[in-house]
């Protein structure tokens, strides 16, 4: 996302449904009518109209970003095929927070490098709110609620969420106001 501009970074998540739908069926896992495959159509469509037609330059920065967005959507298309048979035998809290837990470490690794009591002390009240927001309610309870969604109603209808994904990242990015307290962050660990 920091290579990318964030419309064109939600864009491209919004594949992720579409690539789990060709994930189920090429696997033989679901099957797909003429209707949900028109709306993948559609949509694929949709987003390639507005990412060809933007004004948007092509240049290494958002290429890279790109596609690197694009990979995470191909991996997590893959986990979300796969996940299904997990989640049917076990409880989604506990598959949940082994995929946090594992998860967690690698971030750690990946952050040691930036860490550092400087940036500790560039948090205020309001943004150690906002971290604490995001890891509860932008990332463990979604989390949660799309698991339980892979076990209640399938792979494809749970992936269809994630079109709210870009809505919602366009209208909270749209402001122009940065988010106070956070200051300067280093980027990713790759």
């Amino acid at each position: 996302v920091l290579r990318t501009a964030t419309a064109s970074s939600a864009l491209i998540y919004r594949c992720t449904p579409i690539l789990v739908a060709a994930l189920s069926v090429a696997l033989g896992l679901e099957r797909l009518g003429a209707r949900q495959w028109l709306g993948a159509l559609l949509a694929l469509g949709g987003m390639a109209a507005v990412v060809v037609g933007g004004t948007a330059k092509f240049a290494g920065q958002t290429l890279a970003g790109d596609g690197l967005v694009l990979l995470s959507v191909v991996l997590l298309a893959v986990y979300v095929v796969a996940s299904r048979p997990l989640l049917m035998r076990l409880n989604v809290l506990f598959v949940t927070a082994w995929v946090f837990g594992v998860a967690a470490i690698v971030l750690l690794i990946c952050s040691v490098p930036h860490q550092s009591a400087e940036l500790y002390r560039q948090l205020d009240a309001r943004g150690w709110l906002i971290l604490l927001y995001g890891a509860v309610f932008a990332l463990a309870l979604p989390n949660l609620l799309f698991f339980a969604g892979i076990k209640a109603v399938g792979r494809v209808k749970a992936a269809l969420v994630m079109n709210a994904v870009p809505v919602v990242n366009v209208i909270i990015t749209s402001s122009k106001k940065g988010m106070p307290g956070f200051g300067t962050i280093s980027g990713p660990c790759f």
